[in-house]
């Protein structure tokens, strides 16, 4: 009983899903990059004719859903890369629960992971732009980038194949990322110092961890990891974006773009505008986002604290570098990059993979640290509250995602009404 609340925000976060898959539910945005996928399946490079403030990987990220001639490919595209980025965090919870707090059950590792990553699909889904935006499918990417060097550091040095498997993944998903949005380019050109400050001391015989007296951080892999890890996310990106010009050779135009898109912000706003822009867009949210963000500032704020006041932190060291890297550093970073560039409402879902990890570890530090035994009937009341507050919240969301599921598509066109008057003049002009 006590998974249905999140039981309950799974079905909406499915429903609105649903609704946006037969609504016109996106912006011009997606439009324009169909168009520039059309264009690559016509054989035309970007920038080769016309000038775009994307990189090529993101023309050919839409070469698919232009060869499918619908947009409705690419939501599909977007709905898997978000199911697996929630997968990514649920996974990486489930293990670091288990790390830091041995005392709590299996089961209740497993339930916080699920709630954490269900609040994450549904920040996905209701967040302006939705999942027919770019920003879901990117940040999506960045988790796994991130699951997959925490991985590749567990892997290391007990299976070769697996570490190096897992480290590559964690480069090739980071560098993908890094080509849609190069606002993440500077928390994830990060990962692999963090994975490496992570590796524990290992003998070189035994493969097994080495009991460190002093508890100093093992700096040997350091360096190692992050030359790597840097090397290998920019070899990527230059497979991915430099070598189709180099082999049409065109490599003149590549750079002439590249040089354009160094220059002063297409859209420049000031640091304050962002600021304001940010606030505005903070206070328009609507269902459980205002929630959400309300607990995943307390745990920004609450974290640091937890493991240096409380014993029930098992792995200090890793927990310090969780915390401080993925809910507090990374948010950091990014907020940096929009401050240097600019903002749109959407922006807001390149935060959500970091506030599932920090709501998530947040959940765990309050249950390892103070004894919740709740009995039946207080089960049943929080249970109950958790639905009213959930229905409430999301009624909105609700109302309009059957709305959108039941009216017919023609209808639901943001410029409807203009295209149904355009009809109308077309009927009355001659043959």
């Amino acid at each position: 009983i006590i998974l249905f609340p999140g039981i309950l925000i799974l079905l909406i976060t499915v429903l609105k899903f649903a609704a946006v898959l037969v609504s016109f539910e996106w912006d011009w945005d997606i439009d324009h990059s169909m168009y520039r996928g059309g264009r690559l399946l016509a054989g035309e490079l970007n920038w080769i004719v016309e000038f775009d403030d994307k990189l090529p990987i993101v023309q050919a990220l839409f070469a698919l859903p232009a060869m499918a001639h619908s947009i409705r490919a690419w939501q599909i595209m977007s709905a898997l890369g978000i199911i697996a980025g929630c997968i990514s965090a649920y996974v990486f919870l489930v293990s670091a629960i288990r790390d830091y707090f041995p005392e709590l059950s299996t089961r209740t590792g497993r339930v916080i992971a699920f709630y954490a990553t269900v609040l994450m699909a549904y920040s996905f889904a209701c967040l302006p732009g939705g999942i027919s935006h770019i920003n879901p499918f990117t940040a999506s990417l960045a988790m796994m980038s991130i699951v997959f060097a925490d991985i590749a550091r567990r892997a290391f040095p007990h299976s070769r194949a697996r570490f190096y498997s897992a480290f590559l993944l964690g480069t090739l998903c980071a560098s993908i990322a890094i080509g849609i949005r190069p606002y993440f380019l500077y928390p994830l050109v990060f990962v692999g110092v963090w994975a490496g400050l992570k590796v524990a001391p290992y003998t070189l015989k035994s493969a097994e961890a080495t009991p460190v007296a002093s508890g100093r951080l093992n700096l040997t892999p350091f360096w190692i990891w992050g030359f790597f890890w840097i090397a290998c996310t920019g070899l990527f990106g230059l497979v991915a974006n430099v070598l189709p010009y180099i082999i049409s050779g065109q490599l003149d135009v590549f750079m002439a773009a590249i040089a354009i898109l160094a220059q002063d912000d297409l859209n420049p706003q000031t640091v304050m505008s962002v600021i304001q822009t940010q606030g505005r867009s903070i206070m328009a949210t609507q269902g459980l986002i205002p929630i959400i963000l309300t607990m995943w500032a307390i745990a920004a704020i609450i974290l640091p604290w937890s493991v240096r006041l409380y014993n029930t932190w098992c792995l200090k060291r890793n927990a310090v570098l969780d915390i401080g890297y993925l809910v507090i550093l990374c948010p950091l970073l990014l907020e940096v990059a929009i401050l240097s560039q600019h903002f749109w409402p959407h922006y807001l879902q390149f935060f959500v993979p970091f506030m599932g990890i920090g709501i998530g570890l947040f959940a765990a530090s309050l249950l390892g640290t103070v004894s919740f035994k709740l009995s039946r009937a207080h089960t049943l009341l929080l249970v109950l509250i958790s639905v009213i507050v959930i229905s409430v919240s999301s009624s909105e969301i609700v109302k309009w995602s059957m709305s959108a599921i039941l009216k017919s598509t023609s209808s639901q066109h943001r410029q409807a009404d203009q295209l149904t008057a355009f009809k109308r003049f077309l009927n009355t002009r001659p043959e």
